[in-house]
């Protein structure tokens, strides 16, 4: 399975329930893949096309999803603790229920996204990070980066 992962383009691949761990997906093509109850703990997808990819659940502990574009993508449930999601567009994504303790978001576009219960204690954000109008991060506990 890991050779398949060297290719480039990998629109709608179907990944869930693997064992991906700190697996290097950076710079992909993933529309659409299927990464529900996926292990991708410490995995990177800087820089990556990752819109309407299923993450249902998965394990993305501390992965890294610099630059990536996560436009429409279903992250409810997912345990996205410490994960660096910086700069991600994550325009319109569900992230109901998802975890978020710990997680880098500055910058990152979160309009229209749903993060009905979704934990963001100790999350971090700057004042680039786009939230859903009338959200208020500091009221989930995420905490606004100092301009210094």
């Amino acid at each position: 399975m890991l050779h398949v992962l060297e290719n480039r383009r990998l629109e709608a691949a179907s990944l869930s329930g693997l064992c991906l761990r700190c697996a290097d997906l950076s710079r992909k093509v993933l529309t659409r893949a299927k990464f529900s109850g996926t292990d991708l703990e410490g995995a990177s997808f800087v820089r990556s096309e990752l819109s309407n990819a299923d993450f249902t659940g998965a394990n993305l502990i501390r992965a890294d999803f610099s630059a990536a574009a996560l436009v429409g993508a279903n992250l409810s449930g997912a345990d996205l603790a410490s994960a660096n999601l910086r700069n991600a567009g994550l325009f319109q994504a569900n992230l109901t229920g998802a975890n978020l303790e710990g997680a880098r978001l500055p910058g990152a576009d979160l309009v229209g996204a749903n993060l009905t219960d979704a934990e963001l204690s100790d999350a971090l954000y700057d004042p680039l990070t786009r939230w859903p109008e009338g959200f208020d991060p500091g009221a989930r506990g995420a905490i606004l980066l100092s301009e210094s």
